[in-house]
């Protein structure tokens, strides 16, 4: 699915039910360090098993958001 995508050095990209981060190191050889990737998840614990990895590989331009946080509430 990757290869279709036109990723380019330093590109931002939204990694949406990334899950536990299966993703994240294609799309860092991909962007690379000035891009950026935003994983998001609706698991708060597969975002900590993600943020373990990013942290194991030293990925400074990662951040995760739980999906949770873009929840709207609607009257």
């Amino acid at each position: 699915m990757l290869d279709a995508k036109q990723l380019h050095p330093g590109d931002l990209v939204v990694d949406l039910c990334c899950g536990s981060g299966q993703n994240f190191a294609d799309l860092q050889r991909r962007v690379g360090p000035y891009g950026r990737i935003i994983g998001v998840d609706i698991s708060a614990g597969m975002l900590d098993v993600a943020s373990v990895l990013v942290a194991r590989k030293g990925w400074e331009n990662f951040r995760s958001r739980s999906s949770q946080h873009f929840r709207r509430q609607f009257a």
